[in-house]
């Protein structure tokens, strides 16, 4: 048996904001309770996080935080630096820091739960943790789209990326590489046998669903029983493409059973513009709910309980969303873009219908559709097939089967 206790794990996410302190969060738990010696690396605004308070509470001489400065890390993310340029000025970053944590006390296993910090860096100069091996989960790669009729924003170095991609799974201190994305895993499985070992699915997690009365919850949120309501959920900015959503429920008097319930954090732009008169009507008759702050997990339960639908159809977003997962274990239909995987899970797996959010009309069409309950129901079902299994026990399990 492994002496745990004695082994020390370096964990590096130095962006706590929305879903990533939830992946943090539970990876660090599952760490600590197996008796790792777990040490953090954050960006300093996040030092005194809600997650990372806790673990150094509970966890004493088990636990420990290390800080970059925010200027060294929002520097680089808000450069002028092509995406790889980005990566390789990350990629020193992280050299440095494993470097002063390793000197410290050695490190025997580094994990970054969002690798697309430095994917490809990691391909072109290799691992920045000496020969000490590490693992980590990608979210974006999108070299594969094609093959699976995926639309996906036209790139001339996707197959650059790919060759990147096939040299970072060679790497010979990797031990483990994971995707949320089936079809990149299903596409190494399927063209790159040879290196099929070293990549592995790991469903995107959710928590499981609750019930609650209905009846109260609409009181509670001050939404009519009778309404029909959309819910857009996380981190509000342009990129929701709420304002497309908005605009169709005020212009179409055929969507006036439709109220919009908007839950998250949102952005200067989009509070300011939901402060405007672009939406009168639909302020004036109570058909726009906000909760503009980041919600605890009693509410998110809530609110994906109550919905009817739910709006995925994003823009310029590509990859996976833990809220069609979501969506799912709750058996609620979503309405999506055609874009991305999001697009192509509506599409192919019959979860929800898709719109040109541009085209109005499009969004009127889907939402009258998704009145009638019987499409609701089996859209919403569909989803449940897909996604039921993604629950945060499942994660864990398959997350500690290649890791340290």
């Amino acid at each position: 048996m492994v002496d745990t206790q004695s082994r020390h794990i370096l964990i590096l996410e130095v962006n706590l904001h929305g879903h990533r302190s939830i992946y943090l969060d539970k990876i660090v738990k599952a760490k600590l309770l197996l008796g790792f010696i777990v040490t953090v690396v954050v960006s300093e605004e996040y030092k005194t996080h809600p997650v990372i308070n806790k673990f150094i509470h509970n966890y004493e001489g088990q636990f420990f935080v290390k800080t970059l400065r925010n200027i060294q890390f929002k520097n680089v993310l808000n450069s002028k630096l092509y995406d790889i340029g980005r990566e390789i000025v990350l990629w020193c970053v992280f050299f440095n820091v494993f470097r002063k944590v390793h000197s410290e006390k050695s490190v025997d296993y580094v994990f970054i739960p969002y690798l697309d910090y430095c994917l490809n860096a990691i391909g072109l100069l290799g691992s920045p943790f000496a020969k000490v091996h590490w693992g980590g989960i990608c979210m974006r790669p999108s070299f594969h789209y094609n093959s699976y009729a995926v639309i996906g924003a036209n790139s001339s170095f996707q197959y650059i990326k790919q060759l990147l991609f096939v040299k970072l799974l060679n790497n010979s201190s990797l031990k483990g590489l994971y995707s949320i994305d089936e079809l990149l895993v299903d596409y190494v499985n399927n063209r790159l046998h040879n290196l099929k070992q070293n990549l592995h699915y790991l469903p995107d997690p959710t928590e499981l669903p609750l019930t609650y009365d209905p009846v109260e919850l609409r009181c509670l949120y001050q939404i009519p029983k009778n309404a029909k309501v959309i819910l857009v959920y996380g981190a509000i900015d342009e990129r929701k493409g709420l304002f497309n959503l908005l605009d169709a429920l005020e212009v179409y008097d055929e969507l006036n059973v439709w109220h919009a319930l908007i839950v998250g954090q949102q952005s200067e732009i989009v509070c300011k513009e939901l402060s405007s008169e672009r939406w009168s009507n639909l302020v004036l008759k109570k058909r726009i709910h906000i909760i503009n702050e980041f919600v605890s997990d009693v509410v998110e339960n809530q609110i994906f309980y109550l919905v009817d639908v739910v709006w995925v159809a994003y823009l310029f977003h590509y990859g996976m969303s833990g809220v069609i997962v979501r969506s799912g274990m709750y058996r609620k239909p979503v309405l999506a873009s055609e874009e991305g995987l999001i697009g192509w899970y509506a599409c192919n797996k019959k979860l929800g219908l898709t719109v040109v959010n541009k085209e109005l009309s499009s969004i009127k069409v889907a939402l009258i559709s998704l009145s009638d309950t019987d499409i609701a129901y089996k859209l919403g079902n569909n989803g449940y097939s897909q996604f039921s299994s993604h629950t945060w026990s499942n994660f864990i399990e398959k997350l500690q089967r290649y890791t340290a």
